[in-house]
């Protein structure tokens, strides 16, 4: 609920601080309430959009409940990975140590290419609703 909340909280940020005269403008040049929404706003909240989405991506792509609910005959990373280490089926612990490390890395992987895609988006929006701390 929380995570819902600070996404919202982040459109709304970012609405706020398009000026009205943009807006105004639309409709005194012929455009409608959905044309301007899809050719005004929606072209500007290209940051906010990704920054909604790469948090959001993140927050289920580490989230194991819903994995474990319904993936509860098939091994998936995400729910072997916390036992891989504490299993001791290896007999070398070195060999098990940098297995659960390869896995962490698999695990992290998608998130840190994703934030090196996006990075432009994402400073932008957050320079554009203010988000500090």
């Amino acid at each position: 609920m929380k995570s819902t909340t600070r996404l919202i909280f982040i459109f709304r940020q970012f609405f706020r601080g398009i000026p009205k005269e943009l807006e105004e403008a639309a409709y005194m040049d012929g455009c409608g309430i959905l044309q301007t929404f899809y050719r005004v706003m929606l072209p500007n909240a290209i940051p906010a959009i990704v920054t909604v989405s790469l948090f959001s991506f993140v927050w289920m792509w580490n989230d194991n409940y819903y994995v474990s609910l319904l993936l509860t005959r098939i091994k998936v990373l995400s729910t072997m990975l916390p036992t891989m280490w504490t299993a001791r089926q290896f007999e070398d612990g070195l060999y098990a140590y940098m297995i659960k490390n390869t896995g962490e890395l698999l695990f992290i992987a998608p998130i840190i290419v994703l934030y090196v895609i996006l990075q432009r988006y994402f400073v932008e929006s957050v320079e554009r609703t203010g988000i500090v701390g």
